[in-house]
């Protein structure tokens, strides 16, 4: 009987050992507590990876003694307090320390294989801020010859304040805290669902400081793949070389520019009109925490490894209007499984696209119904007789009105020819070049990398009279235009007020705009939107 147990003892005892050893992956949670004097931060391994850290042994009664893991635990310090890691705003590494060691889940008689799993050692982990911090970013670098998960819940002054965040080894996830309105009572889903539409909306649509955004413009004059990438996640495609791993340096982003813009080539390949079009990296951008870098195109400064991101907008001009293309995107890994895209069409609601190994192709093709179709205003029989200086401030400022807009909406076309022939309905010949420029000069704004602003509408606040002549009127124009321009997922709406001189004769086809002298052009005021 002995000799029978004896070989089923020794293959369970191996049993055992190859369990332990194979561990497939390291597994901890958190409650991180950010205080205006420091974060608190609990963290509880399973007894299992200290089995696996420290080469623990079991005893001739398969059981983990209580020593072993009581030594561990302790031993346990350093490495936590080396690889788990909390930055303030500044990107700067917080200094930790134990505060306490809770080993009540170890009992005396030792743990079972089966138990290794249940039972847990907690560490009550601090970590000092100078003064309240408006951002902390949290690290773990767990993973030795295994892969580490952690799940982390943030709390601010007690109260929750983010649901459970999964970590995965090497990954570093920011949250931003906000000391102005801190919660003071427990949310209960439908509060934290109501604070994260809050958070949509204060921040863009932007709600993950670690995830990657991608955003494809479909527009009449070009495509554009704007994208969002966290700097840990382009570095795990493409290095950034730096003298200083924590910190990358203004002149050692822009250095990266060539060689970025010929990677993402490789793996962001768009045919347009049937024709392959190469990308253009009209701009590039480190991002900080903060949401406004990204919304107010911040200028380059010194940034985190850790909590920055990278802006990259990637043009493809198209010699004609497109109306059809074939998008392919084939960088994935761990870091980035899949590509989730926001795709904008004209002046159509978004749609989401998902790119992943099995899939990376997206096609598109133009729905002409969506397109602007061209403007012209008839021509009123009490204007088109009789003589100008009989024209009411009134009728006056509904031929202005119409002039206005179809000049506006002559910007909506691909094609310099259809501008022109849309000018044509309100211009006069004579004027349409210098127009042409004056009105294109006017609507680049050049705080957003000289994109043209898309007009929305064009309001007149005040016609005053200056005089008349043989079948036309002069009067001073004062007009509020709004236009936008997209960038990142969100637009830039810009209120605009312009006064000028204008003339409008009466020609054959209508009425039309002969002269205009600008007199001023200064911005009304601006907001930042989602498109819905």
């Amino acid at each position: 009987m002995m000799r029978r147990i004896a070989p089923f003892s020794l293959l369970l005892s191996c049993l055992i050992c190859a369990g332990v050893h194979a561990h497939p992956i390291s597994i901890s949670d958190t409650v991180i507590d950010v205080t205006p004097t420091e974060v608190k931060v609990r963290l509880r391994l399973m007894l299992e990876d200290l089995v696996y850290y420290y080469s623990l042994e079991a005893n001739d009664q398969f059981k983990y003694p209580d020593a072993g893991f009581r030594k561990a635990a302790r031993d346990h310090e350093k490495f936590l307090l080396e690889r788990f890691e909390v930055r303030a705003e500044d990107g700067k590494r917080l200094a930790g320390r134990v505060a306490g060691l809770d080993l009540s889940q170890i009992p005396e008689e030792g743990v079972t294989q089966s138990e290794l799993k249940a039972r847990r050692v907690e560490y009550d982990l601090r970590f000092a801020t100078d003064k309240p911090t408006p951002f902390i970013t949290i690290m773990q670098r767990f993973a030795m010859e295994q892969p580490a998960q952690m799940d982390c819940l943030i709390l601010q002054n007690g109260f929750l304040l983010e649901k459970s965040k999964q970590l995965q080894s090497g990954q570093a996830a920011s949250f931003a805290i906000d000391w102005d309105n801190p919660p003071t009572e427990r949310a209960d889903w439908k509060g934290l669902r109501a604070r994260k539409e809050e958070q949509i909306r204060q921040r863009l649509g932007i709600t993950s400081y670690s995830a990657l955004y991608s955003f494809l413009y479909i527009t009449p004059s070009e495509i554009r793949h704007e994208i969002l990438i966290p700097v840990l996640t382009l570095e795990s495609w493409f290095k950034i070389p730096r003298s200083d791993p924590d910190f990358i340096e203004i002149e050692e982003q822009e250095a990266i520019r060539d060689e970025l813009q010929a990677f993402l080539a490789m793996c962001n390949i768009i045919s347009i009109n049937g024709q392959k079009v190469a990308p253009k990296l009209s701009r590039l951008n480190f991002f900080g925490l903060d949401i406004r870098d990204f919304a107010e195109n911040a200028p380059p400064r010194r940034v985190s490894t850790y909590q920055s991101r990278v802006g990259v907008i990637l043009t493809f001009d198209a010699e004609s209007m497109p109306s059809d293309l074939v998008f392919n995107w084939s960088q994935f890994n761990e870091h980035a499984p899949i590509l989730k895209t926001t795709v904008f069409e004209h002046d159509q609601p978004p749609q989401v696209q998902l790119f992943h190994k099995s899939d990376r192709r997206y096609q598109w093709e133009l729905d002409s119904s969506v397109l602007k179709k061209k403007r012209s205003f008839a021509i009123k029989e009490s204007l088109s007789s009789g003589r100008a200086g009989k024209v009411t401030d009134e009728v006056a400022g509904e031929v202005i009105t119409a002039v206005l807009s179809n000049i506006y909406d002559a910007y909506g076309y691909f094609d310099d020819n259809d501008i022109y022939d849309a000018l044509e309905t309100c211009v006069a010949d004579e004027l349409i070049r210098t127009l042409y420029l004056d009105m294109k000069k006017s609507l680049i704004v050049a705080s957003q990398d000289n994109a043209v602003a898309r007009v929305h509408s064009v309001e007149l606040q005040k016609v005053e009279f200056l005089g008349s002549a043989d079948r036309s009127f002069q009067y001073a124009v004062t007009w509020n235009v709004e236009a936008d321009v997209e960038h990142w997922g969100h637009i830039h709406r810009r209120h605009t007020q312009y006064q000028a001189e204008m003339t409008i004769a009466a020609e054959r086809s209508g009425w039309k705009l002969s002269q205009i002298s600008f007199r001023s052009q200064k911005p009304v005021d601006s907001e930042v939107l989602l498109r819905r």
